[in-house]
């Protein structure tokens, strides 16, 4: 008996470590493989129980993976239990709003307004997890992208606030999350955030918001994109100015299409010192249906970054998969940007 509740101690403990651990992830590959992870290792009603404890987090990076966590789970249970912590008023907000984000967002529930129309006046609870979110940023900035996807999700009214209260921090904390933000698919959001974005013009924050929206230019729609450039511009003759880096170090491979007409593409930047990271984006392009899948990494180990070749040289790339090296062209940096530009208008 006293062996199996020392194991049943170190499984809760090791579970407990594992949880905690999703919030340390940079990546969205890195936070699914996380939760799969617990998923399969540890019993479903034992899961269940710990999650349930960490619904206070703060942390957007952690509820993200409180969320493909629960959707691993028998779905009745896990609903019944997040259904039960929001409905629970004795509950602190923070466990109410994250409980409904996960049912919402991870397992397609709808809620009724009746239940969580009390949590509206919830306002310091949301700043506590914005600004949590803000500093877990400056060294992860996926944490950043965690916060403004779980944010999309709500109404259009939630994104409105939360740019309301970031008026309370810092012009340079506002900067990144504006930039996101201004590509949400509600007009009036992405309207608002553009226009926040260029009144920091006139902060300590003007150049950041200059290149933000010399950024968005090439990320937006049209009819936003020439907002963005109009904003800039009138940055520029307000003596804010904003002038792109020159793409030294950055590279392009290209692998041949398959028979479907899509093809894998590769932006690669080398570590600039010994011992430092590199950088990949990867595309997965189609002439016709434009850009259909992405990934990116700014922390590739530097003995994982395919090393320069001579342009039209064929390089050998290990695709992680454990198979046979892919074959990808050293194509011209300016090649590989075009390509991108005319997939996002495809």
């Amino acid at each position: 008996m006293s062996d199996k509740i020392i194991n049943t101690f170190q499984q809760r403990r090791q579970l407990t470590q594992a949880i905690e651990a999703m919030g340390d992830t940079r990546t969205e590959a890195e936070l699914t493989a996380a939760a799969r992870r617990i998923a399969h290792t540890y019993p479903a009603d034992l899961v269940l129980s710990t999650l349930l404890k960490y619904l206070d987090t703060p942390k957007s990076q952690l509820r993200g993976g409180l969320g493909h966590l629960a959707a691993l789970l028998p779905g009745d249970d896990a609903t019944a239990a997040l259904r039960s912590a929001v409905a629970n008023r004795q509950n602190d907000p923070q466990i109410r709003i994250t409980a409904a984000l996960i049912l919402e967002r991870f397992l397609g529930q709808t809620l009724p307004g009746a239940l969580i129309s009390d949590l509206e006046d919830s306002n310091e609870v949301a700043f506590q997890s914005l600004r949590e979110a803000v500093e877990e940023g400056r060294t992860n900035r996926h944490i950043l992208l965690e916060y403004v996807t779980q944010m999309r999700e709500t109404e259009a009214g939630v994104a409105l606030m939360v740019m309301d209260m970031l008026a309370r921090l810092e012009p340079h904390d506002r900067v990144e999350l504006l930039r996101l933000i201004a590509q949400d698919d509600r007009d009036a959001v992405a309207r608002d955030a553009l226009q926040r974005l260029a009144a920091l013009g006139t902060t300590e924050a003007g150049e950041a918001a200059a290149r933000a929206l010399h950024i968005l230019r090439f990320s937006l729609p049209p009819s936003l994109a020439e907002i963005a450039t109009r904003e800039g511009r009138k940055l520029q003759f307000g003596g804010v100015h904003y002038r792109p880096p020159a793409p030294d170090g950055w590279r392009a491979l290209l692998a041949p299409a398959d028979t479907g007409g899509n093809q894998v593409m590769w932006v690669v930047r080398n570590p600039a010192s010994s011992g430092s990271p590199g950088t990949i984006l990867g595309f997965m392009l189609n002439a016709r249906a434009g850009i259909l899948q992405m990934f990116a990494s700014e922390t590739i180990a530097a003995a994982h970054v395919p090393p320069p070749h001579a342009l039209g040289r064929i390089v050998p790339v290990n695709d992680g998969g454990g198979g046979e090296p892919v074959a990808m062209l050293e194509i011209p940096f300016d090649v590989g940007r075009q390509l991108v530009v005319r997939a996002q208008a495809a």
